[in-house]
């Protein structure tokens, strides 16, 4: 179901990547946080940053209360929050935060909502979404002159480490607020700089077609799939992905060996293994744009990153050894029905599924199918500590939960494709 009837559709990307050593922010006397010392990791950047600025330090110690301070030099400039709550801040506190427009805009772990990450290669599809000439290489885009209309800041985190040490140069204390939101402006000035390389390079997508076994319904289709990217390595540090996302592809073959070795269901099962969900999922994007079987003939889309480990699930089902999140959406009806499916399926495996809209910060492949229109189920195991760490190691990977997940992802595939009636039906 690939390119000339094999399993691989290839596409080819241009991107950037950080120059680790080019780029960090350098605070007038130090410290220094920098990329290639881990100290900074950045999210996003829209271009190029050459910047100097008094950097405003936000702690945020209460979620309602009002910000104290000036935050007027954070516009244009450089904010770094730290919170010690998890969660979002009141609407009138993000109020506040809305008004301000940062160039650089920094979080402090652990409460930064996505995460630690390190510097990675951001890139784009060079195809266009109709198709275009994949063998013509993009204009490099120009450097953002300082002070021009930028858009989007520089997103990132720092440690609390280098928070800390920021925060005693700049004069803001080291000691929590407590139950009180004040912004510090530095009274040194910074720079921070940010640099990139830009590259091009080809990649694919895994796809293969299980044909169902009834003619009647055979063109409607049950989608799995599971992203095979992850960080790479960074200087000496390699970052292995064991839960993000082996554990996911690991799920997904284990599905489709079981499917094959039938009994085969009615409908057919398609399997995707994407490349590039780490760079703003281009691979499930450049799927969902070239569709290699009708968008409309897909019923309903399963997707599975990070489904090995006790993570942050366990914290509301109160076991983490059991806990999944199960997160469908999609148009009319078709959400109710995909989680009965998927909640009847785990009558015989006994997970604790913790149910809901898609509400995961940070998105994964099956947004590329919501976009579109086709429903689709994410399962989850959570957050955890090693996430976008050189510490997502196998020896960590909880198997037993792993391979229970997995049955019950064969179960549910399996009635959605077999059942009578189409996955969206009320």
């Amino acid at each position: 179901m690939g390119d000339s009837g094999s399993f691989f559709q290839r596409f080819s990307l241009a991107g950037s990547t950080l120059r680790e050593d080019a780029t960090g922010l350098r605070l007038a006397g130090g410290p220094s946080l920098t990329v290639l010392d881990r100290d900074l990791q950045i999210r996003s950047y829209p271009g190029p940053v050459a910047l100097r600025a008094r950097p405003v330090l936000l702690r945020l110690g209460d979620p309602d209360a009002p910000i104290e301070g000036d935050l007027a030099a954070a516009d244009r400039g450089i904010l770094i929050t730290e919170r010690s709550f998890a969660g979002e801040p009141a609407a009138a506190v993000q109020a506040q935060l809305a008004a301000r427009t940062p160039l650089v805009l920094l979080d402090v772990l652990p409460f930064s909502p996505y995460g630690p990450a390190p510097p990675r290669t951001r890139a784009r599809l060079a195809d266009s979404a109709a198709g275009g000439d994949s063998a013509a290489a993009p204009a490099a885009a120009p450097a953002a002159a300082p002070g021009a209309d930028r858009g989007a800041p520089v997103a990132g985190t720092v440690t609390l480490d280098a928070w800390r040490r920021l925060a005693e140069r700049c004069g803001a204390g080291a000691a929590p607020p407590g139950r009180r939101n004040l912004a510090h402006t530095c009274s040194q000035e910074a720079a921070f700089t940010l640099e990139r390389d830009e590259r091009r390079f080809a990649t694919m997508n895994l796809v293969a077609l299980l044909e169902g076994a009834d003619p009647a319904v055979r063109r409607e289709v049950v989608a799995i799939g599971a992203h095979l990217d992850h960080l790479g390595r960074v200087g000496d540090s390699v970052f292995y992905g064991a839960d993000d996302n082996a554990s996911g592809v690991a799920a997904l073959v284990e599905v489709a060996r079981a499917l094959r070795a039938g009994p085969r269901p009615r409908r057919s099962v398609l399997f995707l293994v994407f490349a590039g969900e780490e760079m703003d999922l281009v691979g499930s994007r450049y799927f969902t744009a070239h569709p290699t079987v009708p968008l409309e003939r897909i019923v309903a889309y399963v997707n599975l990153d990070m489904v090995g480990r006790n993570g942050d699930a366990g914290r509301r089902a109160g076991d983490s050894a059991r806990a999944v999140r199960l997160v469908v959406d999609g148009p009319g009806a078709a959400p109710r029905d995909l989680e009965r499916v998927f909640r009847d399926a785990n009558r015989y495996v006994g997970l604790a599924l913790l149910s809901g809209r898609n509400e995961i910060l940070g998105g994964s492949d099956h947004l590329s199918f919501l976009e579109r229109g086709v429903p689709a189920v994410f399962a989850f195991t959570g957050f955890h500590p090693d996430y976008h760490r050189p510490g997502d190691t196998a020896d960590k990977i909880n198997y037993e939960k792993l391979t229970n997940l997995t049955r019950w992802i064969y179960l549910g595939v399996a009635r959605l494709a077999d059942r009578p009636s189409p996955a969206s039906a009320p």
